[in-house]
């Protein structure tokens, strides 16, 4: 389905932090977003306004059908994500949609499905893997900088969320909540543009603690931890809705590469850490650590054979890549950049699609099936 030369048009689904970064970047690529679409009419009403989108929508659905979009863009919680693929194929129009793609691997694989049946371009939102730190990991693993790659090892502690805060969506596992779907997503995809292969085997444990969280009307996600905190008697006072998503895994994952199977590890918790977020690359003669969550703020050799460990800064040419939005929407940009040249028939590179976000959630559900942490008897 080829749009050569053609004005794309694009209805953008969801009206929060997503929805506004699609919108932008979406216009960044040359696309006229022509509408905004949320459930709330001030909401989207504003946001519509806040962007100088000319519609703002609360039915996604009479939308998609009448503006007959080339473009969706999904930014809705998980829940609702394949009734919006089912519209946006009905009037032939390419996808892009963030993570989660679905709620189970099973779902995520009708919904890839559907677009391939479509024969509709579809993009997925993995978008943490065009961090400029990531491509420069990936061409000193490729320079051999460490030899020959063995094992991963990544360990990841920060607080995204106030031990006591307000209930949002990204608490209930059946909205598409919890790390797993919405930080692992990220840490797969980065973990295959560094090695350049696909994770093919995972298992390891979740951890889905049940507790009551106040609804406070009007709160919106908010990563970092910032914003509403309570006390146990100010949380009192609101109505209390339960919170049931997993906030912290570990898994063990093979990953295939052009020099064979890696095993890594992966563990992920959401509390305040003294020790520093680290991803370590372990090769035959060295390891590359890069330091940081979702991407890389310094990156350390330290070579085999007792030598002196060296700082890699990553290069300018790698920041200058990374279409130019401000703050972190610029990896949104990235990835529409490719999406939509190829919507256009023109050149460009690879970029996450459906395929992936399906694999990924059938490793998700691998990861919340497994045996978890079995106890262990004290005595007979």
């Amino acid at each position: 389905m080829e749009q050569t030369g053609k004005r794309l048009r694009a209805v953008v689904v969801g009206a929060g932090w997503a929805g506004e970064g699609l919108t932008l970047a979406l216009r960044d690529t040359g696309v006229e977003v022509v509408a905004i679409c949320a459930r709330n009419a001030e909401v989207v009403g504003k946001v519509a306004q806040r962007l100088s989108v000319p519609e703002g929508s609360t039915d996604w659905r009479e939308a998609i059908a009448r503006l007959r979009p080339e473009i969706v863009a999904i930014g809705t919680p998980g829940s609702v994500r394949r009734e919006v693929v089912e519209a946006a194929v009905a009037v032939g129009a390419h996808i892009l949609c963030d993570k989660p793609l679905a709620l189970t691997g099973e779902d995520a694989a009708d919904v890839y499905r559907m677009v391939r049946t479509a024969g509709v371009r579809h993009a997925y939102a993995s978008t943490h893997q065009y961090n400029p730190s990531v491509a420069w990991v990936r061409e000193l693993l490729g320079q051999g900088i460490i030899g020959v790659l063995q094992q991963v090892q990544v360990s990841l502690a920060k607080r995204f969320f106030p031990p006591i805060g307000p209930w949002v969506w990204f608490y209930d596992l059946a909205s598409g909540g919890g790390m797993l779907n919405n930080g692992a997503t990220h840490v797969f995809g980065i973990l295959e543009r560094l090695v350049g292969g696909e994770i093919t085997g995972a298992t390891g444990w979740a951890d889905r603690t049940e507790r009551m969280l106040p609804v406070v009307p009007g709160t919106r996600v908010s990563w970092g931890g910032e914003g509403l905190e309570f006390t146990p008697e100010a949380a009192a006072q609101y109505p209390q809705r339960m919170a049931n998503a997993d906030m912290q895994h570990i898994m063990l994952l093979r990953l295939s590469t052009a020099t064979g199977d890696v095993h890594g590890t992966l563990q992920l918790m959401t509390v305040a850490s003294s020790e520093p977020n680290r991803w370590r690359l372990m090769g035959t003669t060295g390891e590359l650590i890069g330091y940081g969550v979702l991407g890389f703020n310094r990156i350390m050799h330290v070579p085999h054979d007792g030598g002196e460990a060296t700082e890699h800064p990553v290069p300018d040419r790698f920041v200058a890549a990374l279409p130019g939005i401000e703050s972190d929407l610029g990896r949104y940009t990235a990835l529409l950049r490719d999406f939509v040249a190829d919507i256009r028939n023109e050149p460009h590179a690879s970029y996450p699609t459906f395929r992936d976000g399906w694999r990924y959630q059938v490793a998700i559900d691998a990861i919340r099936n497994s045996r978890g942490i079995p106890p262990v008897p004290h005595d007979l």
